[in-house]
């Protein structure tokens, strides 16, 4: 996205790269555009990172300028597919009407834009009869080595970050059965420039499962990983450079109670 290759490092981009790559969203340096009269929308218009907060749990909707999206479910499901400007005959008004339509890649329709929403802060679709209102994340707020601090969850998958000395350890634990599970640690540093924590090297990735007395047994995968993580607000990326067993993941901050 365009604010993400303005403001990240060549190391710290190689994460929403990844993702864009995948859902065959592109790079651009076009900036969202200000808002505009109904008959200038254009897909700059609405290019960037949007969230939703819904009953089922947050969404993450990224677009790219050249037409395709990626949308990511806190519980860990995915769709990919592209987005057309379409014009529609208002009769009543005598006049025509540009929208923006959302098809998956199977090219079934997804969502439609409604309204003349305000797309520099706000992005309002309807889908199978029920409104969506998706707000655009601002990818320039500042995030401290502090905000990465906790836990973040994404399905069954869980991310628990704290502080190691001068370094962050990041505790990774993807759930596939009640006594196995896929586990990954990394110990990161915080980059100033980016505002993302970056594992060099050394990260592990194990399968571990426990026998009917509890103990566990750990099978190593790889013991030179490295990564690194992205988050705004709430939400979180991870990049495993490794294996890009991140990818279409999208974690979400879990409060903790004081």
């Amino acid at each position: 996205m365009n604010s993400f290759v303005k403001k990240m490092s060549a190391v710290s981009l190689l994460m929403l790269t990844l993702l864009l790559v995948i859902s065959g969203c592109g790079k651009n340096d076009v900036e969202p555009a200000e808002i505009q009269s109904e008959n200038e929308i254009s897909l700059s218009s609405i290019s960037g990172t949007w969230r939703e907060n819904s009953e089922a749990g947050v969404k993450v909707l990224m677009i790219d300028s050249d037409g395709g999206y990626l949308l990511l479910y806190e519980v860990g499901a995915t769709e990919r597919g592209s987005v057309k400007i379409e014009t529609e005959n208002n009769q009543n008004q005598n006049k025509s009407e540009p929208r923006f339509v959302f098809y998956s890649e199977t090219g079934d329709l997804w969502a439609e834009s409604t309204g003349n929403a305000d797309y520099s802060s706000e992005l309002l679709l309807e889908s199978g009869g029920k409104d969506m209102r998706f707000e655009r994340i601002d990818e320039n707020q500042k995030t401290s080595a502090d905000d990465y601090l906790g836990m973040w969850q994404c399905g069954r998958c869980s991310i628990t970050i704290s502080e190691k000395g001068d370094a962050y350890q990041v505790n990774i634990v993807w759930g596939s059965s009640a006594v196995e599970q896929a586990e990954w640690e990394y110990i990161c540093r915080y980059d100033n420039e980016t505002e993302t924590l970056i594992c060099d090297g050394g990260a592990t990735s194990a399968d571990v499962v426990y026998n009917e007395k509890g103990k566990k047994k750990i099978d190593y995968y790889y013991k030179d990983g490295s990564g690194s993580f992205w988050a705004r607000g709430d939400v979180l990326l991870w990049n495993d450079n490794k294996e890009g067993r991140g990818n279409d993941l999208i974690f979400v901050h879990i409060p903790v109670e004081k």
